[in-house]
């Protein structure tokens, strides 16, 4: 099991920030958050190379100033296209585990529902051939946050079903899931022989806040259980929300509890 952080937790491109947590431990991952958007963000990449090769790397595809559900005669379809082909290639030169795929990334109304999920598809499939192209695993995220059910892209059945004719792995999104309602270790246990990795964050069940993983209503420890008891390869990533001022100490201490009931549960299932 690797336990890694995501970069979308620092001030844009500041990569550098998580450096102190990768000296504290050699085993930690990183997921980089890539924001291609920012004229420095290239830059401060290629600096970062040097002490991120030979660690445990995702990547998580490219989310600012882009969604997958543009037709492709629109410009903003383009800009989609390129973002993911610069992914890519950051992704095979790393040799990286997976690269994160969002079906969407903008919420939408009811009734654009069936819109949206064709055009989803129809990026999945565009994106899927140029993966292949890199030698790049694909991990599909479920992204559905919405209580109600009346937004989300999909349910938890529906999600299921995608990733199992899709060809792609599972990434799974344990605060996600707790805001639309789905039961995680349910997802956990249907797709086990599918998952790849976690995002791990928490939340009020109500919005989807990306809080620290023991600061909310999704019961953890039971989460991490369900995952070492299933999917005991996985890679489990921290994606904390960078407008909560959550520090570098404060990611340590949630690593440290992460580490120890990860070694609880695998010691429960030998």
């Amino acid at each position: 099991m690797t336990i890694a952080v995501s970069t979308q937790l620092y001030d844009e491109a500041r990569l550098d920030q998580v450096r102190p947590l990768l000296e504290r431990d050699a085993a930690l991952g990183v997921e980089i958050f890539p924001e291609w958007q920012l004229t420095r963000y290239e830059g401060a990449q290629r600096q970062a190379l040097p002490w991120l090769e030979g660690r445990p790397i995702t990547l998580h595809g490219p989310y600012w100033d882009i969604d997958p559900c543009f037709a492709p005669a629109e410009p903003e379809f383009a800009l989609f296209l390129k973002y993911w082909r610069k992914t890519l290639a950051l992704a095979a030169q790393l040799q990286a585990r997976y690269v994160v795929y969002h079906l969407y990334n903008h919420h939408f109304a009811p009734w654009e529902r069936e819109e949206k999920y064709a055009a989803a598809m129809r990026a999945l499939q565009v994106v899927r051939v140029m993966a292949a192209e890199y030698g790049v695993a694909l991990a599909i995220e479920n992204t559905e946050t919405d209580p109600t059910g009346a937004c989300n892209l999909l349910t938890q059945q529906e999600y299921v079903a995608l990733v199992r004719g899709s060809g792609c792995a599972a990434m799974i999104d344990v605060g996600h899931a707790n805001c639309a309602g789905w039961d995680v270790p349910q997802l956990i246990a249907q797709l086990a022989d599918r998952i790849e990795g976690y995002h791990l964050h928490n939340n009020d069940g109500r919005s989807d806040s990306h809080h620290r993983i023991l600061n909310g209503a999704l019961d953890m420890e039971r989460t991490v259980s369900a995952i070492c008891r299933h999917t005991p390869r996985a890679a489990l990533t921290l994606e904390y929300n960078p407008r909560l001022g959550i520090s570098n100490e404060e990611v340590w201490e949630d690593i440290q509890w992460l580490r120890r009931c990860a070694e609880n549960g695998e010691k429960e299932n030998i």
